[in-house]
């Protein structure tokens, strides 16, 4: 029921192209920057792109991780999990984050990643 009901909100929106991931809900082509983890307004670095259909890319601290989201909007997954490459200690809990979310929202230049649990990220589109 869920996919049925996000299929059909997707065709007035954008067409969507076979794209129902966060790309097509207004993420695309833009440099997401973390700027808040459960009320810390000074998260780590972590930067997000969705450059192409259905594809994550982020820069941490220590290196970058790529991806393919692996559900249809809101909801999100990435998979594989996101590890740093080059792997790096103070990437992992930002990245544990990261893969815990499942779901997505788009406002304009914010960015809103959220779970179950109440774990929530903000992120702003640069520029």
């Amino acid at each position: 029921m869920r996919r049925a009901l996000t299929g059909l909100a997707c065709l007035p929106l954008t067409g969507c192209a076979g794209d129902e991931t966060l790309t097509a809900y207004g993420a695309d082509h833009r440099v997401w920057r973390l700027v808040e983890v459960k009320g810390d307004t000074r998260p780590p670095p972590l930067l997000l792109t969705f450059a192409a259909a259905g594809q994550i890319q982020g820069r941490t601290a220590c290196g970058e991780f790529a991806g393919e989201l692996a559900a249809p909007y809101p909801w999100f997954e990435i998979r594989p999990v996101p590890r740093s490459t080059p792997p790096c200690r103070a990437d992992a809990t930002v990245l544990s984050a990261l893969a815990g979310m499942t779901q997505s929202e788009v406002s304009g230049d914010v960015l809103i990643l959220r779970n179950d649990s109440g774990g929530e990220m903000v992120f702003r589109a640069d520029g």
